[in-house]
């Protein structure tokens, strides 16, 4: 560097000043500064910062009480004398964006010196702090938004009589009186509870918005983020009840890419109906109706459809067994159910879901047609037979996967290896010892094979759960791109060991994430990706709700036609 070099210079002007016995005056000023910026100033509302310089580390740091938009800055930088020079920006007055890193770089009348400038607004708020009888909540507090989630609530409905402590920072004054705060009510979605607040130095008026909601009704790792707000906004939802929550994992299995949705409705509000059965005893594919179309008192559908439940009259599979139907009840509208198997000895009782003052259940159940009524059983194989026909409605599913909060499938890695023939097998093994469940790939539709066969595909899986307080939990994995292409399609239903066959979910995992998120009892719909869930929008038509079975071709982009829509048996649907 040229500023090394003076030193040496000097020393050899003066030897030589020595030896000719002259002397020569120097000058004082070497070239360059050592501090090349005195000041850099920032525009903050009607008024001119300083930002503090650290010269060592060469940050100029700002904090700004006034402006919340630090994208567009006014700032002008004061050099120190006549040899520094703007170099980025080049003029000295100019426009910054301080959300981003933001260099300003100038040349000191040797060197190029870069300044690194951070920028933050000032914190008015230290923290929240809201209590609701015993339960006391520290508030996540970033800037002037505060966000309060009591774990032990579920309901909006609940959040009522909270008392609300507002922490400030020095400079700060709170506009409000502690009795205006004693006992607020946080019972509408969506909307917050907003305080003024003073800026003593600047004289602005601030707004905190303060929000409080319900907990989740399972439990949920970092990988679920709530959705539900955005769904509402793009979707139209105004019949989607404010308790009911949608949630994404974009990660299941920690693959990339591989998404879940989960949607969750507390206990007291679980409202289900069962709409429609079409075409009884028929391998017809019945068409979305004008009885789903034009209903918008509910928003949440599911449709049972696909091979196994085309025979509901008790005809027989190739492999001559009777072909398996989902259960179906509710006032007036009951229909068979065959159970599982081919025989009276191996006849098993498929799991039900059902409803109840708001609340949801899950259990071995069949349905008695001639007499109307409904039955529940302590196991699949029916032991311990009770009257259920008190609920207000319930459809069934296949496999039960969670029983009392234990996960009935126990597996090594991908394959799971047992699960107990009581809640739904044929009462075998083959010769590895592995148990036999029914299948449900062509073309022995209601064959035994083994389970490891069963769970080898990762798929499209859909499963129903409910907390031991009668929360209703609705879960999907999503895998394929159009309706009725399990085994096609991007992702081909292979071993889910393959590398390239990691979206979707085997059932073990299935009944692993069910499990895992607190449900105390769980079934699958159907054997894999045949069933959907619908959600209504405000439009002519409804939007998958969990994008499965998506009704769109991705090659050209555009939606099917209307006559693609499968329906088949039964539809309920959720308030």
């Amino acid at each position: 560097m040229l500023k090394a070099k003076f030193l040496p210079l000097v020393v050899i002007l003066l030897l030589a000043s020595c030896q000719e016995k002259m002397i020569f005056k120097l000058s004082d000023d070497p070239g360059y500064v050592e501090n090349p910026i005195l000041s850099v100033k920032a525009l903050d509302g009607d008024r001119w910062i300083e930002g503090h310089i650290d010269e060592e580390t060469k940050t100029i740091d700002f904090q700004f009480r006034v402006i919340e938009d630090l994208s567009n800055v006014s700032m002008k930088v004061e050099l120190n004398g006549k040899w520094p020079q703007m170099v980025s920006p080049e003029a000295p007055v100019f426009e910054a964006d301080l959300n981003n890193l933001f260099k300003i770089s100038v040349n000191d009348g040797v060197d190029l010196i870069n300044y690194e400038v951070t920028a933050a607004r000032y914190d008015f708020v230290k923290g929240v702090t809201l209590v609701m009888g015993e339960a006391t909540i520290e508030c996540d507090v970033n800037y002037l938004s505060a966000y309060g989630k009591f774990n032990s609530k579920y309901l909006y409905s609940d959040l009522t009589d909270i008392k609300v402590e507002v922490e400030l920072a020095d400079n700060t004054l709170l506009l409000h009186d502690e009795t205006e705060l004693a006992a607020i009510d946080f019972t509408q979605a969506g909307e917050s509870l907003n305080l003024k607040i003073k800026d003593t130095v600047t004289g602005h008026i601030k707004t905190l918005a303060i929000t409080a909601v319900p907990g989740d009704v399972v439990s949920l790792d970092e990988a679920w983020s709530d959705v539900t707000a955005s769904y509402k906004k793009e979707h139209g939802l105004s019949t989607l009840s404010p308790d009911v929550r949608i949630y994404v994992n974009e990660s299941l299995n920690n693959t990339t890419g591989n998404i879940g949705y989960l949607m969750t409705i507390p206990a007291g509000m679980v409202e289900m109906k069962v709409l429609e059965k079409s075409h009884l005893g028929s391998d017809e594919a019945a068409k979305i109706s004008s009885v789903v179309r034009s209903n918008r008192d509910y928003s949440v559908f599911f449709y049972l459809q696909g091979p196994a439940v085309w025979h509901i009259d008790g005809s027989t599979a190739s492999s001559g067994h009777i072909h398996y139907s989902p259960l179906a009840y509710s006032s007036g509208e009951v229909l068979r159910q065959e159970g599982w198997g081919g025989s009276a000895e191996n006849m098993m009782y498929a799991p039900a879901l059902a409803v109840k003052d708001g609340k949801a259940m899950i259990a071995p159940a069949k349905t008695d047609m001639a007499a109307g009524k409904l039955y529940r059983y302590e196991d699949a194989q029916g032991t311990g037979q009770q009257d259920w026909s008190d609920v207000d409605c319930a459809i069934g599913g296949y496999f039960l996967i969670v029983k009392d909060g234990d996960n009935l499938i126990t597996g090594r890695g991908d394959v799971f290896v047992q699960y107990s023939h009581a809640w739904r097998s044929f009462p075998g093994y083959d010769s590895d010892g592995n148990c036999l469940l029914t299948n449900f790939a062509s073309p022995s539709w209601s064959a035994s094979v083994p389970v490891t066969t069963h769970d080898a595909l990762r798929i499209s899986r859909h499963a129903v759960g409910v907390t031991s307080r009668g929360d209703l939990v609705l879960f999907s994995a999503e895998k394929y791109e159009n309706t009725h292409n399990q085994g096609q399609g991007r992702f081909n239903g292979m071993n889910g060991d393959d590398a390239k066959d990691q979206f979707g979910v085997t059932l073990s995992e299935l009944s692993y994430i069910m499990s895992e998120m607190g449900c105390s009892e769980a079934m699958t719909l159907e054997d894999a990706a045949w069933c959907s869930f619908v959600l209504q929008d405000n439009g002519d038509r409804g939007h998958d709700l969990f994008m499965v079975n998506r009704r769109w071709t991705f090659s050209t982009g555009e939606r099917r036609a209307e006559s693609d829509e499968y329906v088949n048996l039964a539809i309920a649907c959720f308030k």
